[in-house]
Protein backbone atom coordinates (compact mmCIF):
# COMPACT_ATOMS: atom_id res chain seq x y z
CA UNK A 1 0.00 0.00 0.00
CA UNK A 2 1.01 3.30 -0.13
CA UNK A 3 2.51 5.37 2.37
CA UNK A 4 -0.49 7.79 2.86
CA UNK A 5 -2.82 4.56 2.68
CA UNK A 6 -1.49 3.11 5.49
CA UNK A 7 -1.60 5.97 7.84
CA UNK A 8 -5.27 6.71 7.27
CA UNK A 9 -5.88 3.28 8.12
CA UNK A 10 -3.80 3.14 11.11
CA UNK A 11 -5.26 6.66 12.42
CA UNK A 12 -8.76 4.95 11.57
CA UNK A 13 -7.58 1.92 13.97
CA UNK A 14 -5.94 4.10 16.56
CA UNK A 15 -9.74 5.76 16.76
CA UNK A 16 -11.35 2.73 16.83
CA UNK A 17 -13.27 3.51 13.48
CA UNK A 18 -11.68 0.41 12.34
CA UNK A 19 -11.68 -3.13 14.65
CA UNK A 20 -9.73 -5.11 12.66
CA UNK A 21 -5.96 -4.81 10.53
CA UNK A 22 -4.27 -7.49 9.29
CA UNK A 23 -0.84 -6.31 9.08
CA UNK A 24 3.16 -7.12 9.49
CA UNK A 25 4.80 -8.07 12.69
CA UNK A 26 6.43 -4.70 11.90
CA UNK A 27 3.50 -2.75 12.03
CA UNK A 28 1.77 -4.55 14.92
CA UNK A 29 4.74 -3.77 17.11
CA UNK A 30 4.87 -0.33 16.42
CA UNK A 31 1.20 -0.11 17.64
CA UNK A 32 0.47 1.32 21.36
CA UNK A 33 -3.24 0.98 21.74
CA UNK A 34 -4.35 0.29 25.51
CA UNK A 35 -7.84 -1.49 24.23
CA UNK A 36 -6.52 -4.20 21.77
CA UNK A 37 -8.81 -7.13 22.52
CA UNK A 38 -6.94 -10.02 20.38
CA UNK A 39 -3.54 -10.70 18.41
CA UNK A 40 -4.07 -13.35 15.97
CA UNK A 41 -0.97 -14.88 14.65
CA UNK A 42 -1.40 -16.20 11.26
CA UNK A 43 1.99 -17.95 11.55
CA UNK A 44 4.74 -19.27 13.95
CA UNK A 45 6.90 -16.57 15.29
CA UNK A 46 11.08 -17.39 15.58
CA UNK A 47 11.17 -17.68 19.10
CA UNK A 48 9.25 -16.98 22.86
CA UNK A 49 10.87 -13.68 23.00
CA UNK A 50 9.29 -12.56 19.54
CA UNK A 51 6.03 -14.05 20.93
CA UNK A 52 5.66 -12.29 24.05
CA UNK A 53 6.54 -9.12 22.28
CA UNK A 54 3.82 -9.35 19.70
CA UNK A 55 1.71 -10.70 22.06
CA UNK A 56 2.03 -8.00 24.99
CA UNK A 57 0.04 -5.34 22.18
CA UNK A 58 -3.24 -6.89 23.66
CA UNK A 59 -5.18 -5.97 26.63
CA UNK A 60 -2.89 -3.03 27.71
CA UNK A 61 -5.47 -1.39 30.13
CA UNK A 62 -5.91 -4.13 32.13
CA UNK A 63 -9.09 -6.18 30.84
CA UNK A 64 -9.48 -9.80 29.46
CA UNK A 65 -7.47 -9.86 25.99
CA UNK A 66 -7.09 -12.98 23.56
CA UNK A 67 -4.29 -14.13 21.79
CA UNK A 68 -4.94 -16.94 18.84
CA UNK A 69 -1.84 -18.68 16.74
CA UNK A 70 -2.57 -20.80 13.84
CA UNK A 71 0.09 -23.62 13.86
CA UNK A 72 0.43 -25.57 10.46
CA UNK A 73 -0.04 -28.99 11.63
CA UNK A 74 2.90 -30.22 8.84
CA UNK A 75 5.24 -28.43 10.64
CA UNK A 76 5.75 -25.95 7.46
CA UNK A 77 6.43 -22.89 9.00
CA UNK A 78 9.13 -23.83 10.53
CA UNK A 79 10.71 -24.73 7.73
CA UNK A 80 9.89 -21.53 6.07
CA UNK A 81 11.70 -19.89 9.28
CA UNK A 82 15.03 -21.97 9.70
CA UNK A 83 15.74 -21.01 6.18
CA UNK A 84 16.16 -17.39 7.17
CA UNK A 85 18.50 -19.03 9.86
CA UNK A 86 20.95 -20.33 7.33
CA UNK A 87 20.40 -16.71 5.28
CA UNK A 88 23.41 -15.43 7.85
CA UNK A 89 25.53 -18.41 8.23
CA UNK A 90 29.31 -17.55 7.00
CA UNK A 91 31.65 -20.60 5.77
CA UNK A 92 35.02 -20.08 7.71
CA UNK A 93 36.84 -19.76 4.47
CA UNK A 94 34.79 -16.37 4.14
CA UNK A 95 35.53 -14.96 7.32
CA UNK A 96 39.21 -16.03 6.88
CA UNK A 97 39.17 -13.91 3.29
CA UNK A 98 37.30 -10.52 5.39
CA UNK A 99 40.48 -10.91 7.76
CA UNK A 100 43.11 -10.79 4.61
CA UNK A 101 41.64 -7.68 4.48
CA UNK A 102 41.39 -6.01 7.56
CA UNK A 103 44.86 -7.56 8.63
CA UNK A 104 47.25 -6.59 5.86
CA UNK A 105 51.13 -6.71 6.47
CA UNK A 106 52.94 -3.32 7.08
CA UNK A 107 56.22 -2.27 7.58
CA UNK A 108 56.67 -1.98 10.88
CA UNK A 109 57.27 -5.59 12.18
CA UNK A 110 58.09 -6.30 15.52
CA UNK A 111 61.80 -6.85 14.94
CA UNK A 112 62.24 -4.48 11.82
CA UNK A 113 65.05 -1.77 12.57
CA UNK A 114 63.90 1.56 11.91
CA UNK A 115 66.64 2.16 9.29
CA UNK A 116 64.71 -0.62 7.40
CA UNK A 117 61.72 1.03 6.97
CA UNK A 118 63.41 4.50 6.38
CA UNK A 119 65.06 2.96 3.09
CA UNK A 120 61.92 1.79 1.90
CA UNK A 121 60.21 5.24 2.08
CA UNK A 122 63.36 6.67 0.25
CA UNK A 123 63.12 5.69 -3.48
CA UNK A 124 59.62 6.95 -3.56
CA UNK A 125 60.62 10.59 -1.52
CA UNK A 126 63.24 11.00 -4.33
CA UNK A 127 60.32 11.14 -6.64
CA UNK A 128 58.37 13.67 -4.43
CA UNK A 129 61.49 15.82 -3.27
CA UNK A 130 61.49 16.04 -7.86
CA UNK A 131 58.01 17.31 -7.80
CA UNK A 132 57.74 19.44 -4.75
CA UNK A 133 61.03 19.61 -3.12
CA UNK A 134 59.53 18.78 0.31
CA UNK A 135 61.42 16.36 2.64
CA UNK A 136 58.90 13.96 4.17
CA UNK A 137 61.00 11.85 6.13
CA UNK A 138 60.34 13.57 9.66
CA UNK A 139 56.26 12.42 9.09
CA UNK A 140 57.08 8.92 8.37
CA UNK A 141 59.45 7.98 10.89
CA UNK A 142 57.58 9.21 13.47
CA UNK A 143 57.36 6.79 16.09
CA UNK A 144 58.82 4.04 14.31
CA UNK A 145 61.79 3.87 15.82
CA UNK A 146 62.62 1.06 18.18
CA UNK A 147 61.47 -2.66 17.93
CA UNK A 148 57.93 -2.14 19.33
CA UNK A 149 54.93 -3.56 18.29
CA UNK A 150 52.99 -2.04 15.34
CA UNK A 151 50.92 0.23 16.54
CA UNK A 152 47.96 0.00 14.10
CA UNK A 153 46.80 1.08 10.70
CA UNK A 154 43.73 2.68 9.20
CA UNK A 155 42.80 0.31 6.57
CA UNK A 156 39.85 0.25 4.50
CA UNK A 157 38.59 -1.75 1.85
CA UNK A 158 35.61 -1.43 -0.31
CA UNK A 159 31.72 -2.20 0.90
CA UNK A 160 30.52 -2.78 -3.01
CA UNK A 161 33.45 -4.97 -3.63
CA UNK A 162 33.39 -6.88 -0.75
CA UNK A 163 29.88 -7.92 -0.59
CA UNK A 164 29.79 -9.63 -4.16
CA UNK A 165 33.32 -11.05 -3.15
CA UNK A 166 32.17 -12.68 -0.12
CA UNK A 167 28.59 -12.89 -0.93
CA UNK A 168 27.70 -11.85 2.30
CA UNK A 169 25.09 -8.42 2.87
CA UNK A 170 26.78 -5.21 4.65
CA UNK A 171 25.10 -5.85 7.98
CA UNK A 172 26.40 -9.39 8.30
CA UNK A 173 30.23 -7.96 7.47
CA UNK A 174 29.26 -4.88 10.12
CA UNK A 175 28.50 -7.62 12.46
CA UNK A 176 32.03 -9.45 12.03
CA UNK A 177 33.55 -6.15 12.48
CA UNK A 178 31.97 -5.73 16.05
CA UNK A 179 32.96 -9.15 17.00
CA UNK A 180 36.19 -8.28 15.96
CA UNK A 181 36.56 -5.21 18.07
CA UNK A 182 35.03 -7.46 21.17
CA UNK A 183 37.96 -9.22 20.71
CA UNK A 184 39.74 -10.06 24.07
CA UNK A 185 43.33 -8.67 22.55
CA UNK A 186 41.27 -5.79 20.91
CA UNK A 187 42.89 -5.77 17.96
CA UNK A 188 40.73 -3.93 15.32
CA UNK A 189 38.75 -0.38 16.22
CA UNK A 190 35.98 0.11 13.69
CA UNK A 191 35.28 3.50 12.42
CA UNK A 192 32.86 4.93 10.32
CA UNK A 193 32.16 4.21 6.85
CA UNK A 194 33.81 7.20 4.16
CA UNK A 195 34.74 6.87 0.40
CA UNK A 196 38.08 5.56 -0.24
CA UNK A 197 38.73 6.68 -4.08
CA UNK A 198 39.60 10.09 -5.23
CA UNK A 199 39.44 11.49 -8.81
CA UNK A 200 41.24 14.81 -9.17
CA UNK A 201 40.40 16.35 -12.70
CA UNK A 202 41.87 19.44 -14.11
CA UNK A 203 40.41 21.81 -16.45
CA UNK A 204 43.42 23.53 -16.87
CA UNK A 205 45.19 20.90 -18.58
CA UNK A 206 48.22 18.91 -17.65
CA UNK A 207 50.31 22.14 -16.35
CA UNK A 208 47.11 22.70 -14.23
CA UNK A 209 47.76 19.47 -12.55
CA UNK A 210 51.52 19.81 -12.00
CA UNK A 211 50.66 23.50 -10.37
CA UNK A 212 48.17 21.69 -8.09
CA UNK A 213 50.95 18.97 -6.84
CA UNK A 214 53.01 21.84 -5.99
CA UNK A 215 50.84 23.16 -3.23
CA UNK A 216 48.83 19.67 -2.05
CA UNK A 217 51.75 17.18 -0.59
CA UNK A 218 48.98 14.36 -1.24
CA UNK A 219 48.59 15.00 -4.94
CA UNK A 220 52.22 15.12 -5.00
CA UNK A 221 52.42 11.82 -3.37
CA UNK A 222 50.09 10.15 -5.37
CA UNK A 223 51.62 11.04 -8.69
CA UNK A 224 54.92 10.07 -7.58
CA UNK A 225 53.47 6.31 -6.29
CA UNK A 226 52.58 6.29 -10.46
CA UNK A 227 55.46 7.30 -11.39
CA UNK A 228 56.94 4.24 -9.71
CA UNK A 229 54.76 2.52 -11.17
CA UNK A 230 55.37 3.49 -14.61
CA UNK A 231 52.67 5.72 -14.82
CA UNK A 232 53.33 8.87 -16.33
CA UNK A 233 51.23 11.93 -16.31
CA UNK A 234 52.93 14.43 -18.07
CA UNK A 235 50.44 14.69 -20.44
CA UNK A 236 47.19 13.99 -18.40
CA UNK A 237 44.60 16.10 -17.02
CA UNK A 238 43.37 13.64 -14.36
CA UNK A 239 44.68 11.05 -11.65
CA UNK A 240 42.48 8.43 -9.91
CA UNK A 241 43.84 6.76 -6.58
CA UNK A 242 42.82 5.22 -3.33
CA UNK A 243 42.75 7.47 -0.55
CA UNK A 244 44.19 5.41 2.42
CA UNK A 245 47.09 4.28 0.02
CA UNK A 246 48.04 8.33 -0.10
CA UNK A 247 47.27 8.68 3.75
CA UNK A 248 49.58 5.25 4.54
CA UNK A 249 52.32 6.50 2.47
CA UNK A 250 52.30 10.64 3.74
CA UNK A 251 51.85 9.32 7.01
CA UNK A 252 49.06 11.24 7.46
CA UNK A 253 45.19 10.72 8.87
CA UNK A 254 42.88 9.70 6.02
CA UNK A 255 40.61 13.09 7.24
CA UNK A 256 43.78 15.33 6.31
CA UNK A 257 44.58 14.19 3.37
CA UNK A 258 41.17 14.56 2.11
CA UNK A 259 40.41 17.94 3.29
CA UNK A 260 43.50 18.81 1.21
CA UNK A 261 42.58 17.56 -1.76
CA UNK A 262 39.26 19.34 -1.61
CA UNK A 263 40.88 22.81 -0.76
CA UNK A 264 42.21 21.92 -4.38
CA UNK A 265 38.98 23.17 -5.68
CA UNK A 266 39.22 26.52 -4.08
CA UNK A 267 41.73 29.34 -5.07
CA UNK A 268 42.05 32.98 -3.43
CA UNK A 269 42.36 36.20 -5.83
CA UNK A 270 42.25 39.85 -4.23
CA UNK A 271 41.17 38.26 -0.86
CA UNK A 272 38.58 36.42 -2.11
CA UNK A 273 37.82 32.56 -2.05
CA UNK A 274 36.78 31.39 -5.92
CA UNK A 275 36.52 27.91 -7.70
CA UNK A 276 39.85 26.76 -9.18
CA UNK A 277 40.29 25.09 -12.81
CA UNK A 278 40.70 21.88 -10.38
CA UNK A 279 37.93 19.13 -9.54
CA UNK A 280 38.07 16.62 -7.15
CA UNK A 281 35.63 13.69 -6.67
CA UNK A 282 35.54 11.15 -3.92
CA UNK A 283 33.58 7.99 -4.49
CA UNK A 284 33.28 4.03 -3.51
CA UNK A 285 31.63 4.02 -0.12
CA UNK A 286 34.54 1.55 2.11
CA UNK A 287 34.80 0.17 5.89
CA UNK A 288 37.46 1.51 7.78
CA UNK A 289 39.10 0.41 10.85
CA UNK A 290 42.10 0.60 12.52
CA UNK A 291 44.23 -2.28 12.64
CA UNK A 292 47.73 -3.61 13.15
CA UNK A 293 49.93 -5.28 10.28
CA UNK A 294 51.67 -7.61 12.65
CA UNK A 295 49.72 -10.30 13.29
CA UNK A 296 51.35 -13.52 13.90
CA UNK A 297 49.84 -17.21 12.03
CA UNK A 298 48.72 -18.32 15.15
CA UNK A 299 47.38 -15.04 16.31
CA UNK A 300 45.45 -14.85 13.08
CA UNK A 301 44.19 -18.53 13.63
CA UNK A 302 42.94 -17.35 17.03
CA UNK A 303 40.44 -14.25 15.45
CA UNK A 304 39.34 -16.70 12.94
CA UNK A 305 37.83 -19.89 15.93
CA UNK A 306 36.59 -17.03 17.83
CA UNK A 307 34.77 -15.07 14.53
CA UNK A 308 33.52 -18.73 13.07
CA UNK A 309 32.41 -19.95 16.74
CA UNK A 310 30.47 -16.87 17.35
CA UNK A 311 28.65 -17.44 13.91
CA UNK A 312 27.96 -21.03 14.91
CA UNK A 313 26.90 -20.05 18.21
CA UNK A 314 24.69 -17.58 16.74
CA UNK A 315 23.07 -19.92 14.58
CA UNK A 316 22.81 -22.76 16.61
CA UNK A 317 20.70 -20.52 19.25
CA UNK A 318 18.10 -19.60 16.73
CA UNK A 319 17.61 -22.71 15.73
CA UNK A 320 17.29 -23.86 19.36
CA UNK A 321 14.75 -20.71 20.05
CA UNK A 322 13.19 -22.04 16.66
CA UNK A 323 12.80 -26.01 18.47
CA UNK A 324 11.89 -24.46 21.73
CA UNK A 325 8.66 -21.91 20.27
CA UNK A 326 7.98 -24.77 18.04
CA UNK A 327 7.17 -27.70 20.91
CA UNK A 328 6.38 -25.38 22.92
CA UNK A 329 3.04 -24.09 21.30
CA UNK A 330 2.48 -27.84 19.63
CA UNK A 331 2.25 -28.91 23.53
CA UNK A 332 -0.88 -27.06 23.76
CA UNK A 333 -2.32 -26.76 20.58
CA UNK A 334 -5.86 -28.09 19.58
CA UNK A 335 -6.12 -29.61 16.37
CA UNK A 336 -9.40 -27.70 15.22
CA UNK A 337 -9.87 -23.64 15.03
CA UNK A 338 -13.25 -24.50 16.68
CA UNK A 339 -12.58 -24.94 19.53
CA UNK A 340 -10.43 -21.68 19.90
CA UNK A 341 -13.90 -19.93 18.95
CA UNK A 342 -16.35 -21.61 22.16
CA UNK A 343 -17.32 -19.24 23.91
CA UNK A 344 -15.24 -20.20 27.18
CA UNK A 345 -11.95 -20.12 26.29
CA UNK A 346 -9.50 -23.20 27.47
CA UNK A 347 -7.78 -21.98 30.48
CA UNK A 348 -6.07 -24.81 31.49
CA UNK A 349 -4.20 -24.58 27.85
CA UNK A 350 -3.32 -20.90 28.37
CA UNK A 351 -2.04 -21.70 31.87
CA UNK A 352 0.47 -23.80 30.78
CA UNK A 353 1.78 -22.07 27.54
CA UNK A 354 2.13 -19.56 30.47
CA UNK A 355 3.98 -22.06 32.48
CA UNK A 356 6.08 -23.25 29.14
CA UNK A 357 6.92 -19.31 28.77
CA UNK A 358 8.08 -18.43 32.28
CA UNK A 359 10.34 -22.14 32.17
CA UNK A 360 11.31 -20.59 29.16
CA UNK A 361 13.04 -17.09 30.53
CA UNK A 362 13.96 -17.84 33.95
CA UNK A 363 15.88 -21.22 32.74
CA UNK A 364 19.58 -20.81 32.54
CA UNK A 365 19.93 -24.07 30.55
CA UNK A 366 18.85 -24.44 26.90
CA UNK A 367 18.62 -27.59 25.24
CA UNK A 368 20.76 -28.16 22.03
CA UNK A 369 18.41 -29.08 19.73
CA UNK A 370 21.18 -27.92 17.02
CA UNK A 371 23.14 -30.69 18.15
CA UNK A 372 20.68 -33.10 16.87
CA UNK A 373 17.24 -31.93 15.15
CA UNK A 374 15.18 -34.68 15.62
CA UNK A 375 12.32 -33.79 13.47
CA UNK A 376 14.89 -34.36 10.31
CA UNK A 377 14.66 -37.68 9.13
CA UNK A 378 18.68 -39.60 8.46
CA UNK A 379 19.97 -38.48 5.24
CA UNK A 380 18.14 -40.66 2.56
CA UNK A 381 21.02 -42.04 -0.11
CA UNK A 382 18.18 -42.04 -2.91
CA UNK A 383 17.87 -38.33 -1.98
CA UNK A 384 21.28 -37.22 -1.64
CA UNK A 385 21.77 -39.03 -5.14
CA UNK A 386 19.17 -36.54 -6.36
CA UNK A 387 20.41 -33.62 -4.78
CA UNK A 388 24.07 -34.08 -6.04
CA UNK A 389 22.15 -34.85 -9.42
CA UNK A 390 20.76 -31.11 -8.85
CA UNK A 391 24.21 -29.99 -8.17
CA UNK A 392 26.07 -31.35 -10.93
CA UNK A 393 23.12 -29.69 -13.29
CA UNK A 394 23.28 -25.99 -11.36
CA UNK A 395 27.32 -26.38 -12.67
CA UNK A 396 26.88 -27.14 -15.68
CA UNK A 397 23.98 -25.36 -16.43
CA UNK A 398 25.32 -22.02 -15.33
CA UNK A 399 29.21 -22.48 -15.67
CA UNK A 400 29.98 -18.47 -15.21
CA UNK A 401 28.83 -18.48 -11.42
CA UNK A 402 31.40 -19.30 -9.22
CA UNK A 403 29.33 -21.57 -6.89
CA UNK A 404 30.26 -22.68 -3.44
CA UNK A 405 28.44 -25.24 -1.39
CA UNK A 406 26.60 -22.32 0.62
CA UNK A 407 25.89 -20.87 -2.15
CA UNK A 408 24.21 -24.31 -3.52
CA UNK A 409 22.05 -25.04 -0.77
CA UNK A 410 21.18 -21.31 -0.20
CA UNK A 411 19.13 -21.86 -3.79
CA UNK A 412 17.59 -25.15 -2.98
CA UNK A 413 16.48 -23.83 0.16
CA UNK A 414 15.36 -20.31 -1.17
CA UNK A 415 17.75 -18.52 0.38
CA UNK A 416 18.93 -15.16 -1.35
CA UNK A 417 22.42 -13.34 -1.04
CA UNK A 418 23.81 -10.22 -2.64
CA UNK A 419 25.64 -12.44 -5.47
CA UNK A 420 22.36 -14.78 -6.23
CA UNK A 421 18.96 -12.45 -5.47
CA UNK A 422 15.43 -14.32 -5.37
CA UNK A 423 14.61 -11.50 -7.81
CA UNK A 424 16.85 -13.62 -10.31
CA UNK A 425 17.45 -16.83 -8.93
CA UNK A 426 13.67 -17.49 -8.20
CA UNK A 427 13.13 -18.30 -11.46
CA UNK A 428 15.61 -21.39 -11.71
CA UNK A 429 13.57 -24.89 -10.87
CA UNK A 430 16.00 -25.91 -8.38
CA UNK A 431 14.42 -22.44 -6.18
CA UNK A 432 14.08 -23.68 -2.96
CA UNK A 433 13.50 -27.47 -4.65
CA UNK A 434 14.72 -29.19 -1.19
CA UNK A 435 13.31 -27.43 1.80
CA UNK A 436 13.13 -30.19 3.75
CA UNK A 437 16.60 -31.49 3.55
CA UNK A 438 18.92 -30.37 6.48
CA UNK A 439 20.77 -27.25 4.85
CA UNK A 440 24.19 -28.66 6.41
CA UNK A 441 23.88 -31.60 4.89
CA UNK A 442 23.22 -29.83 1.47
CA UNK A 443 26.08 -27.92 1.78
CA UNK A 444 28.27 -31.08 2.14
CA UNK A 445 26.67 -32.39 -0.80
CA UNK A 446 27.53 -29.75 -3.21
CA UNK A 447 30.76 -29.40 -1.71
CA UNK A 448 31.92 -32.27 -2.39
CA UNK A 449 30.59 -32.47 -6.00
CA UNK A 450 32.61 -29.23 -6.00
CA UNK A 451 35.85 -30.59 -4.97
CA UNK A 452 35.28 -33.67 -7.36
CA UNK A 453 35.39 -31.43 -10.11
CA UNK A 454 37.98 -28.92 -9.68
CA UNK A 455 40.46 -32.11 -8.78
Amino acid sequence: MAGSRRRTIQNAFMRGDLKIVVATIAFGMGINKADIRCVIHYNMPMNFESYVQEVGRAGRDGKPAHCHLFLDSKGEDKVELRRHIYANSIDRHIIRKLLHKIFKPCACKKSEPAAVKASAEDAVQADIDALQGINWNDEVEEGSSGNRNCPGHEICFSVDETINELDIPEENIATLLCYLELHDQRYVKALSKAYIQCKVLSYGGPKALKNAALKCPPLAMAIALDIRKGISHDNSTFIEFPVIDIASAIGWNSGVVKYQLKQLEWTTENGASKRSNISVEFSDLGFRVMAPGDLTPAELDSTLDMLFSRVKEQENNQVNQLENVFRGLTSVAVKSSLACAAVEPNDERSERLKQLVRKYFQSNERVDYAASITELPPPDPAMDDYIISDVYTMISRYPENKFTGRSLARIFHGVQSPVFPAVIWSRCKHWRAHLKTDFNHIVKLANTVILKLRT
